[in-house]
């Protein structure tokens, strides 16, 4: 069990095609090989079952999510160790911080992410329940991404720590926490597939080319199909409300329908001057 399956970026499926892709794209690096085909798989699902203008390149959208990826990992030689390792058959304490370091950094992301949605939020004229719900499900993978180290952290020091001397019996347990975590992983990629679906399909609605997609100032609802983003949008709020309620996750609504209307009346006006 590797980090890539910790996070959800594990491979579903095989592709023999993709290796030759991502040397297409300039991105293939042996060594994060496992790491890479998961994020691609994952951007894969993203994109499957959605239309988008011929303006935007999907072959661009995957490879930019796995060059983003990739860059970060070579900053962090320590994780890409433990990527080689795929394993905590270690079961030491250097493994367990460098899932920490993994997790906190992807939980930077996702606080960058809610930000840009507060500002996309006051600029773009698509239901408050919109940004709120996506705002949430960051919130919720955050959470859940704290709760599965706390989980693993204590499987290691309670389970595998007095093993590591003796490799078969270390390798059942490993097997035993990947059976416990893996349908958990799977539901948070699941929220993951579905969220990022629904916000390709809006942001590549409202760009003009790929680049722009990741460079918006305002998303705007008369730029979609009505029935598409309504049956997108059903779909990621219930696998958010499934997320949630199987994971006891304490919903808290981060956005107010009233506030916003407050705020878009006071800062309209100052946007228009």
């Amino acid at each position: 069990m590797g980090y890539a399956q910790t996070i959800g970026l594990a491979p579903t499926r095989s592709d023999s095609s993709l290796e030759s892709r991502l040397k297409n794209w300039g991105v293939y690096d042996e060594k994060l090989s496992e790491f890479q085909f998961g994020v691609a798989s994952t951007a894969s699902d993203m994109l499957q079952g959605i239309s988008l203008p011929e303006t935007i390149d999907r072959e661009q959208i995957l490879a930019r999510a796995v060059r983003s990826s990739t860059d970060y990992l070579k900053k962090r030689p320590n994780i890409v160790k433990s990527l080689e390792n795929a394993s905590f058959r270690e079961a030491s304490s250097h493994s367990l911080k460098n899932l920490r370091i993994l997790i906190d950094d992807y939980r930077t992301i996702l606080v960058q992410a809610e930000t840009k949605d507060i500002d996309l939020l006051l600029k773009s004229d698509l239901p408050a329940s919109f940004f709120n719900d996506s705002i949430l499900a960051y919130r919720s993978l955050s959470w859940f991404l704290d709760q599965e180290y706390l989980r693993i952290r204590d499987y290691v020091n309670r389970k595998l720590v007095i093993y590591r001397s003796n490799q078969p019996k270390l390798g059942r347990k490993l097997n035993e926490l990947e059976r416990i975590i893996q349908p958990e992983v799977e539901s948070y990629r699941q929220l993951l597939v579905h969220h990022g679906r629904l916000r390709l399909y809006v942001n590549g609605w409202n760009a003009s080319n790929t680049l722009e997609m990741y460079n918006l100032d305002a998303l705007h609802v008369a730029r979609l199909d009505k029935a598409t983003y309504e049956e997108l949008n059903h779909l990621f709020k219930v696998n958010l409300f499934l997320f949630d309620m199987r994971f006891q996750h304490p919903i808290q609504r981060p956005i107010d329908t009233l506030t916003v209307t407050m705020w878009k009346e006071l800062i309209d006006p100052l946007a228009a001057q």
